[in-house]
């Protein structure tokens, strides 16, 4: 910490010819607060001398007299009496007014130009409800300001902690303030760098900050004009803020807040405890290991802007709990299994059962660099519980951001108002992923049981049966080469500048994905089998056009085929939905 130096005689007046003489012998002689607060010093003093002059006022003893009678013995008069306890009383409030005066004058700071609880050095600016800042900038503290500048070829930062934060010179010491207690700051060398993300972190990498951005901005337009609820449409799906890092390096922690179509939230929230990649243990709210194309691919990266038609609709997304994970066999197998509420992309369990989750993902061939079989993935994930709560979501759709009822894609099936998600469910998912040179190619099979009941007898109990599957293949026309689905670096970024003209990367982009649901749905009562399909698939043709590896831009068309004619406006019904789709990404 730096302290500022801080000039004992700024602002002070003189006090000899503004208050009365305090005798040396008095309770003010080298005073500490005396200096520190001039105004209330001078108050005290003034006090005490009148209890100076009290003394001199008092009558000198006279010489022993004789003792005369009791009755005419003169008494004590009340005045003197008087003096006495009030000059008792102002020598220890005196007393005590020190004390106090003098434990404030060692608890504040000094004063001093520039000082208060802000820090800076190094590029970047911030601030922080203590006060910090990273950078060639301002950090604001609770008490005032202080800007820093250090030279723009400094490789680190050094972060300093309270005090005014002038620049000192290379072969000056560092000075250190009494206020700097232990535990309140470490004050470490530390690097800045960017991409992906912004980071700082100490130069033993014990320490870290990162933040990342995602923007996502569509452009969905249907050739069925009219529907309703659904319209063509700009849109933001997603705006996530992420703050991650670590606080040593065994504990790591992760924060997404998102704004998602209309609302924003608490994405992610959990620490990661990492001392041995064998097994890691994660606390908090996270995406739960169930389907490999959730847990293992980020929506970022995917070949296709959203995910498949059983995981938007029955995967269990977002959830609270406790997970351990890791890889084993020198990284050729991954697993991860965990305890959650079990409420789909919720906060608030609705029911005391708590769901299971796990996932196991094969990597046989890893350790054969160059290998055509070298990034081939296999496995498997399952999903398994008690409900008893309002079906998640209540409408089932084409393509959804997330799990709910946002009218953003046309809706092939509405659960009747009187359905309760009731009893077991039992999902499971079976995975292929395979990448090699400029091919991707993912692969799902995946169903299970979701049972289900009628209010308010929660009869008659319905156990569905579900399944479902998808194909997805990418490839690079432009020649960049995958291991898996990642932040991808163009070999050219797209670029109109004389001399740095490129057209960045091209990707070739195709998914069938099929969904079917027993009979059961619309026999036993869940939905209106007039209104609605059980079953459909839905065929996906696009382009992914990478500008950077932060820039990336999807242009494509989803048809969906229904299995029977459903309602996409009052009184109308189509058996197929076309859609164009444009989607402007930001990623760092």
């Amino acid at each position: 910490m730096i302290a500022a130096d801080h000039d004992e005689d700024e602002g002070c007046w003189d006090r000899a010819a503004s208050r009365p003489k305090v005798r040396e012998e008095g309770p003010l002689r080298g005073w500490p607060g005396s200096k520190t607060f001039p105004l209330l010093a001078v108050i005290l003093g003034t006090i005490a001398s009148l209890g100076t002059e009290a003394r001199a006022q008092e009558p000198a003893p006279a010489p022993p007299a004789p003792t005369p009678a009791p009755a005419t013995a003169p008494a004590v008069t009340t005045r003197e009496v008087q003096l006495e306890d009030e000059v008792r009383q102002l020598r220890d409030m005196v007393k005590q007014l020190s004390t106090k005066v003098d434990e404030l004058s060692q608890s504040l700071p000094a004063k001093g130009p520039g000082s208060g609880s802000a820090t800076g050095s190094g590029p970047g600016t911030g601030t922080g409800a203590a006060g910090t800042g990273t950078g060639t900038g301002t950090g604001t503290g609770n008490a005032g300001r202080s800007t820093s500048t250090g030279p723009s070829s400094q490789p680190d930062i050094s972060a300093t902690t309270g005090g005014s934060a002038a620049p000192r010179g290379p072969l000056e010491p560092r000075r250190t303030s009494r206020f700097n207690m232990p535990g309140m700051a470490l004050d470490l060398p530390a690097k800045v760098n960017f991409g992906p993300g912004f980071q700082i972190q100490t130069e033993d990498s014990e320490y870290q900050f990162q933040f990342h951005d995602l923007t996502q901005v569509d452009g969905r337009f249907y050739t069925q004009a009219e529907q309703t609820p659904v319209h063509s449409t700009f849109l933001l799906p997603r705006e996530w803020f992420i703050f991650s890092g670590r606080l040593s390096k065994p504990f790591e922690y992760y924060v997404a807040i998102a704004q998602g179509i209309d609302n924003v939230n608490l994405l992610d929230g959990y620490l990661n405890v990492n001392f041995d990649p064998r097994m890691n243990l994660k606390i908090g709210r996270y995406k739960t290991p169930f389907t490999y194309e959730f847990y293992a691919l980020g929506i970022n990266a995917m070949p296709t802007p959203e995910r498949s038609l059983f995981y938007n609709n029955f995967g269990l997304n977002r959830d609270i709990g406790l997970m351990a994970y890791g890889s084993l066999y020198d990284k050729r197998f991954d697993y991860a299994v965990g305890i959650f509420n079990g409420t789909r992309n919720g906060y608030i369990d609705s029911n005391d059962f708590k769901d299971a989750a796990a996932l196991i993902n094969f990597r046989p061939f890893s350790k054969r660099e160059g290998s055509a079989l070298e990034a081939l993935n296999f496995g498997g994930s399952v999903l398994t519980g008690l409900q008893n709560n309002v079906p998640i979501p209540t409408v089932l759709r084409t393509n959804v951001p997330t799990t709910g009822n946002t009218a953003i894609g046309p809706q092939f099936l509405t659960f009747n108002n009187n359905v309760r998600e009731n009893g077991e469910r039992n999902l499971w998912s079976l995975h292929a992923a395979y990448f090699y040179r400029q091919l991707s190619l993912i692969a799902e099979w995946q169903g299970g049981i979701q049972s289900y009941a009628l209010t308010p007898n929660l009869s008659p109990h319905t156990r569905l049966p579900i399944e479902s599957y998808y194909v997805t293949l990418a490839y690079f026309l432009t020649g960049e080469t995958v291991s898996g689905r990642g932040i991808l670096k163009p070999k050219n970024n797209f670029d109109l500048r004389k001399g740095k003209r490129g057209l960045g990367a091209f990707e070739l982009v195709t998914r069938y994905n099929y969904l079917g649901m027993g009979d059961q749905v619309f026999t036993d009562g869940l939905a209106d089998p007039n209104l609605w399909t059980n079953h459909l698939y839905t065929v996906d043709l696009g382009v992914n056009w990478y500008w950077t590896q932060f820039i990336k831009v999807y242009l494509g068309w989803q048809r969906a085929e229904f299995g029977s004619p459903v309602v996409y406006a009052p009184n109308r019904f189509q058996q197929t939905s076309d859609q164009l789709w444009m989607r402007f990404q930001i990623y760092f």
